[in-house]
């Protein structure tokens, strides 16, 4: 995260070397309060921006916990309209939430937009590369299987999941990267 946001501090959106007094960051969590990877990433924020002079204000999707479209696509709405009253100089999201139902539709090109934590492939995206961009998690799979090796009785594997957006990408995922069949998936709502 730390990396990450140094990597704003010095883009190439033009900001200024040491002089932020009066830059606008707005960021958005696909998740909740509450939710260790996002409480993280806000509180470095918090923590680098507090002294450097930006106005920081920020909004959480909540989709963790409510994983449907409808909910999601309202909460994207919510944001773009806290987003255009702000005014940010720069935008930053995590997960695929915001990526995909806010991002890619409403600030695809118009604004500069650093991502973090969006799943395996952003080509999905159609991003405007110009002016975005950002860290890709990865899951290093083909190593999990060969850990698992050494313990299992047999070759098969299987996932289990929230039932939600990122996860269930994840079997596609496994068979195109790494030619993983899996024998059993389920997808869990609690």
């Amino acid at each position: 995260v730390r990396l990450l946001l140094l990597f704003c501090s010095v883009s190439p959106f033009a900001w200024a070397a040491d002089d932020y007094t009066g830059k606008r960051v707005y960021y958005v969590a696909s998740y909740h309060q509450g939710y260790p990877w996002s409480d993280t990433i806000l509180k470095t924020m918090q923590d680098i921006f507090a002294d450097k002079g930006i106005i920081f204000e920020h909004f959480e999707m909540d989709g963790k916990r409510n994983p449907s479209v409808e909910h999601n696509e309202y909460a994207a709405l919510q944001a773009k309209a806290n987003i255009e009253q702000f005014h940010p100089d720069l935008l930053i999201v995590s997960d695929d939430n915001a990526t995909k139902y806010l991002v890619e539709p409403y600030f695809n090109g118009n604004l500069p937009v650093i991502f973090c934590g969006v799943n395996r492939d952003v080509s999905a995206y159609h991003f405007n590369t110009k002016t975005i961009t950002g860290m890709i998690e990865v899951e290093l799979l083909d190593r999990i299987v060969h850990n698992l090796k050494e313990y299992a009785h047999g070759n098969r594997i299987g996932f289990i999941g929230m039932d939600g957006y990122t996860e269930r990408q994840f079997p596609d995922y496994a068979h195109s990267l790494f030619d993983i069949e899996l024998d059993k998936t389920y997808f869990v709502k609690n």
